[in-house]
């Protein structure tokens, strides 16, 4: 009865069968030309440059041909795996030029900012480094590699819509994926690293949190 088809159901959920047989991928264009976009033969988008668009790709080993002006900016395969989840779509970031570079962030509403408002106020070293852990513990940066498995639930190169607003002092936060300059992305990935950071590393961080995300 009942009781067998929720253990089928939690089954399911288990063993990775989504069902889905279809990926999203965002193929995100870092010329300064449009790129257009085949895979399997087949042309499945033109992107402006500077932007991206969402696709849709049959799950499965894929060949991709990207090719801007007549010139072959990437061709190889790639594998689309099904979403390990139920109900969840795979999602994958494809930068085939590999110009653009990327880090998550948390994006926190129902507080004033997610960026620390005691930097005027500190009064030790103690203090910095809990600020200074609290921020780093905020973002996560990507490797640098073209194809990147998004995290799930988050925005991709887009700010997370202003409608999720938080009631009764809750707080409720989003993942949003975005680009990130290159000085910033290395100075991001050093934080990670930092054992024994100063209050300029702390302000340095803050300034580069707060110029990195989308407005």
């Amino acid at each position: 009865g009942l009781k067998v088809i929720c253990l089928l159901f939690f089954a399911v959920l288990l063993s990775g069968c989504s069902g889905q047989k279809t990926a999203w991928v965002y193929v995100d264009n870092g010329l300064a030309t449009a790129m257009d976009v085949e895979v399997d033969g087949s042309k499945v988008a033109a992107i402006p440059p500077g932007a991206f668009q969402k696709i849709v790709v049959p799950i499965g080993q894929r060949n991709f041909r990207v090719t801007s002006e007549g010139e072959t900016i990437y061709e190889g395969s790639k594998r689309v795996a099904a979403s390990r989840e139920a109900f969840v779509t795979q999602r994958y970031l494809f930068n085939p030029d590999e110009n653009n570079l990327y880090w998550s962030y948390n994006v926190k509403y129902g507080k004033s900012n997610i960026l620390s408002k005691a930097i005027e106020n500190l009064t030790d070293n103690a203090q910095s480094n809990a600020e200074f852990n609290k921020l780093r513990n905020e973002f996560e940066v990507f490797p640098t590699e073209n194809w990147i498995e998004m995290p799930k639930g988050a925005y991709v190169l887009q700010d997370a819509p202003a409608s999720r607003v938080a009631s009764r002092g809750a707080t409720i936060t989003s993942k949003v994926v975005n680009r990130v300059q290159r000085d910033h992305y290395k100075f991001l990935k050093s934080v990670k690293q930092m054992r024994s950071p100063s209050e300029d590393d702390l302000l340095d961080l803050e300034h580069v949190f707060s110029t990195s995300t989308i407005d």
